[in-house]
């Protein structure tokens, strides 16, 4: 059974413990497939409560293997204007999840260009994790 299986199929233990009880350490081993994940709802200096769940799940496959992610943030903010931005709970992998944080310009309204402009901002840390070999698997989350 794979580490990541559901914590009910591992006798109630979290993934991390089922992982740890089949010899897998904290951090990836070197063999381990490495794993780029492009995220737009990560949490960042700008939005520290964005994403959390995301954050957690990609903070615990960072303990199983290698993982880099990247994370646009935003030139301007728009549903940020006038709000507040809570405060991320304490807590970390037990390995560092290295994270690119390319910046993007989009206009408001959810157009076409808003696709081009992320990906011209994403193509150089993508391409360079691509060249370096530290990427094996893509993973995406958008919201």
């Amino acid at each position: 059974m794979s580490p990541l299986a559901s914590s009910s199929l591992a006798g109630g233990r979290a993934p991390g413990a089922q992982a740890a009880a089949a010899g897998v350490g904290k951090c990836p081993r070197a063999s381990s497939p490495a794993i780029v994940s492009l995220c737009t709802v990560y949490p960042g200096p700008r939005r520290p409560s964005m994403g959390l769940f995301i954050a957690a799940r990609l903070e615990r496959l960072a303990e199983l293997f290698p993982l880099r992610v990247v994370a646009p943030e935003p030139l301007i903010e728009y549903s940020a204007i006038g709000h507040g931005g809570g405060a991320r709970p304490a807590g970390g992998p037990g390995c560092q999840v290295r994270v690119a944080r390319p910046r993007w310009l989009y206009p408001p309204g959810g157009t076409v260009l808003n696709v081009a402009c992320l990906a011209v901002s994403v193509m150089p840390p993508l391409m360079a994790a691509l060249r370096d070999g530290s990427a094996d698997i893509i993973d995406a989350h958008f919201g």
